[in-house]
């Protein structure tokens, strides 16, 4: 019974990852738009996890911020790109020499930090073609890089735990509990009713409720809004000049942000936006839920890794 329970769990267990989809700038798609050397801005993801967590929500953001920085490295290597700089939100970065240079002040990083979250709710409210993004600040000016690369959304540490595999441990508390409570039945019947006996039917008590305890609370995730625009921006001119941008489409949807689950299984939500640092325009942009667990690097590697392999391939 118990093997069986373990196969159900095992089953249960499986998942299908996502294809990643995304929209491209024609010239850029087509390669006629030369892009080689691409920035990251600092990962814009909230990581949270439900209540109970074995592991501290601190602890948990640097884990994911450290695996998503390796993995974005590696996808833009894969994907025919160099590196530029990876950025803090101080706007610093270590160059090749191992000093540590600034490619933006840190109040222009945050506020196109905060434009560009946006972005992604009001791209999908449109088919087709890209939306033109308003930049507070210019990309790329100290770095020479061709591109900036924005990375946000957010990533939720849930209860993953199989129907399965509750199946099976609650096979093996019943077990538990049963072999306990023969045990001190023996020990009664046999005179041992002290210590030992009252020790057994504590254990026995405790296996019980924390097995109640185990069905019967549920998680409850800690949403962080993704980020407010300050509506005085909308009427004013972005750094190239432009009024028509990705702002006032987020505006006129009125469409909010996908915000972070509360409970339930782990999930992983990347948002991606590619910016031209010569023209200000969206050169490529994606967004997917992926079934992956922050906690764990390998599902975050994955998830980082299919977002890139979306990006149009630089021979």
């Amino acid at each position: 019974m118990l093997v069986c329970a373990a196969a159900v769990a095992q089953v249960a267990c499986a998942r299908q990852w996502p294809s990643v989809r995304g929209v491209a700038d024609e010239r850029f798609a087509g390669g006629t738009l030369p892009v080689a050397r691409i920035d990251v801005m600092p990962i814009d993801v909230a990581v949270d996890a439900h209540d109970g967590s074995e592991i501290p929500r601190e602890e948990l953001a640097a884990t994911f911020a450290q695996a998503t920085q390796g993995a974005l490295q590696v996808g833009r290597t894969r994907a025919g790109y160099s590196i530029g700089a990876m950025m803090d939100w101080q706007g610093r970065f270590e160059g090749y020499d191992g000093k540590t240079y600034t490619a933006m002040a840190a109040p222009e990083l945050v506020a196109t930090a905060d434009s560009l979250a946006l972005y992604g709710t009001a791209q999908a409210t449109r088919r087709g073609g890209l939306l033109v993004p308003y930049l507070p600040a210019r990309l790329g000016t100290v770095t020479g890089s061709d591109a900036t690369l924005y990375v946000g959304g957010w990533a939720y540490a849930g209860r993953d735990e199989s129907r399965g595999a509750k199946i099976a441990k609650g096979v093996l508390i019943a077990v538990a509990v049963v072999a306990i409570v023969a045990l001190v039945v023996v020990i009664a019947k046999k005179g041992g009713g002290g210590s030992l006996g009252r020790a057994a039917g504590g254990a026995a008590g405790v296996v019980a409720k924390t097995a109640g305890r185990a069905a019967t609370v549920a998680g409850r995730g800690l949403f962080r809004a993704t980020h407010a625009v300050a509506r005085g921006g909308l009427r004013a001119l972005d750094v190239f000049g432009r009024m028509n941008t990705h702002l006032d489409i987020y505006v006129q949807s009125g469409a909010e942000p996908r915000q972070m689950p509360r409970s339930g299984r782990s999930r992983i939500f990347l948002e991606m936006t590619l910016v031209d640092n010569r023209t200000g325009r969206t050169l490529w942009h994606a967004r997917q839920e992926f079934r992956a667990n922050p906690g764990k690097d390998a599902d975050v590697v994955e998830s980082v890794l299919r977002m890139m392999r979306a990006i149009p391939q630089r021979s």
